[in-house]
């Protein structure tokens, strides 16, 4: 998978785009095992044509992820 010029939007409900900007700024949800995030993360990069965490902490940047 390559890392598109401009990720997707997030079309999803509002939970999925704020889980978004969690894992992007590396906050907790919890006790989740290595294998959960793994997964969680892969299927987030195909949702928003994305291919890794620098990939999606650029896009959280770009929702507002860090303000306020």
């Amino acid at each position: 998978m390559r890392c598109s010029t401009r990720p997707a939007p997030c079309r999803g409900p509002p939970a999925r785009h704020a889980l978004g900007v969690r894992v992007a700024t590396g906050r907790r949800t919890g006790p989740l095992s290595e294998r959960t995030v793994e997964t969680h993360l892969r299927n987030s990069y195909a949702r928003l044509r994305l291919s890794s965490r620098v990939a999606l902490a650029r896009w959280a940047v770009s929702e507002g992820a860090g303000e306020g």
